[in-house]
Parts: C-alpha cells; sequence; structure tokens
C-alpha cells in the first residue's frame, strides 16, 4: 500500500466515524442539538400551541418556567451575577430570553 492510499484511507476511516457519531447524536437525542436553549429545557407535560410563561412580571427574585409547543424552558444564571430569564412574546407566538445583571448575584435561576 502506497502513502496515498494509506492517507485516503485514513480520510475515509475519519470520515466513517463522523457520520457515526452524528448518526448516534440525532438517533439519542435530537433536542441536544438545538443550541444552548436545551441545557435549560425539558420535555413538557402537555403541548400548548402558545408561549405561557408562569412568572408573567418577570421577577427576578422568582424562578420561572415558559411552556412553548412540547418543551419547558427555566430561567437560568449565565454566571454568577447574570440572570438569564425566559418570557413569553407580546404576542405569545414565540419564547425569548433576556439578561439581567443581579446585584447580589444569581443562584438556581434566581437573583439572590
Amino acid at each position: 500500500m502506497t502513502q496515498r492510499q494509506s492517507s485516503n484511507l485514513s480520510y475515509i476511516l475519519v470520515g466513517v466515524v463522523a457520520v457515526v457519531a452524528v448518526v448516534v447524536l440525532l438517533t439519542n437525542n435530537p433536542a441536544r442539538l438545538e443550541g444552548a436553549v436545551t441545557a435549560i429545557s425539558g420535555p413538557a407535560d402537555s403541548f400548548s400551541p402558545f408561549c405561557v410563561d408562569d412568572d408573567d412580571k418577570n421577577v427576578y427574585s422568582k424562578f420561572g418556567t415558559v411552556h412553548f409547543g412540547s418543551k419547558e424552558y427555566y430561567d437560568f444564571c449565565q454566571d454568577e451575577k447574570t440572570l438569564k430569564q425566559w418570557y413569553c412574546a407580546s404576542t405569545n407566538s414565540k419564547r425569548v430570553t433576556k439578561s439581567f445583571k443581579c446585584p447580589n448575584g444569581c443562584k438556581d435561576g434566581v437573583c439572590r
């Protein structure tokens, strides 16, 4: 086997491994490929065609959950001082987040 054939075989092997890895990710949990959102979301008990926020006043000291479609999105601390709070857009047709700097720090999805 020449060096060129060996190199081509290596590329093919890497490609096959990459395809298998993607297939495994997709078949095990396709939601994980949606982005950072999935780290702070989970399956909902029921389907909601509209966005529903259990913390509609966006109280930063209260942990909130947004229900949309078949998912739930939880408020979370982006870092020690920053709260990322989910809320519904004014039309209740989509969910969005906003950042809030907590004066006394953020823990477990609420400002202290």
